[in-house]
């Protein structure tokens, strides 16, 4: 998939027989509007701008921005979850736009850590079917369409995981009790790292929305994602859910089962 590339879905089992979207035109006003987030926020934050204004007063006006940038593409047929806008529009909409703009803000506005990310996930019906987790400090947009595979600006993460030393045996933003482990504080880049190789496990604790984009770019990219019963995750996108859930290479999964098994049982919540 390059930049040059018209992708199209639709969803002929959902009644969307006649309905096709350009992905690329969607992309790109995505991209476009995380440009904007991160311009306007790095003035906020030269500015000293405090947490709760951050969260309540801008990334709500960011994503209700772009659910009115995007709505058009889709009949009207949308509705929003936002990460601080919540749930707005009609529940029976085909269309699900899943919105976290500033996934690790507390990175962000400490000048310190730069692990960020503009989340966008879109859903037909009750099913993911794109997502784009952007790397704001990095300028790296990991993007999954279902049934698609996953990239890394154009590039396929599963290439990219093939070439690359995984440096971190497990991620995770929970305590477990007598195991190392590292946290980024920020849920949706973990999952990436994970799905580009770089760490084998990740065991966590989010909000649905925070990791729609990259829960479906992990599955694009051949991971293996479990609740922490070792099932398959059922994942929401018409509620905000906080989901417990791990993501990790099949492979090593399955050869490390009791590991996982340990790990999840010795969990302190």
């Amino acid at each position: 998939m390059n930049n040059n590339t018209i992708v199209y879905f639709k969803h002929e089992s959902l009644g969307m027989r006649n309905m096709i979207h350009s992905l690329n035109e969607v992309t790109g006003i995505i991209l476009d509007h995380s440009k904007h987030v991160l311009q306007e926020a790095t003035v906020l934050r030269r500015k000293g701008i405090e947490p709760y204004e951050l969260s309540k007063v801008y990334k709500k006006k960011w994503e209700l921005e772009l659910y009115n940038l995007l709505i058009d593409y889709f009949s009207g047929e949308l509705l929003l979850l936002g990460k601080d806008s919540g749930i707005v529009g009609n529940p029976d909409a085909k269309w699900v736009l899943i919105a976290d703009l500033l996934d690790g803000s507390k990175n962000f506005l400490s000048f310190y850590v730069p692990f960020y990310s503009y989340n966008v996930a879109i859903a037909c019906g009750n099913e993911l079917v794109f997502g784009i987790c952007i790397d704001l400090a990095r300028s790296e947009v990991h993007k999954a369409m279902k049934g698609k595979g996953a990239y890394v600006n154009d590039v396929d993460i599963r290439e990219i995981r093939k070439n690359t030393y995984a440096r971190i045996s497990l991620i995770s933003n929970t305590l477990i009790k007598g195991y190392k482990y590292l946290h980024l504080g920020c849920s949706s880049l973990e999952i990436c790292l994970v799905a580009k190789g770089a760490a084998k496990l990740a065991i966590m604790s989010s909000w649905n929305i925070d990791i729609a984009a990259s829960i479906l770019i992990a599955k694009e990219s051949g991971l293996k994602v479990l609740n922490w019963n070792l099932t398959k995750l059922s994942f929401p996108v018409r509620e905000i859910k906080r989901l417990n859930y791990i993501v990790g290479n099949e492979e090593f999964i399955t050869e490390n089962i009791d590991l996982v098994r340990n790990m999840v049982k010795n969990i302190i919540n």
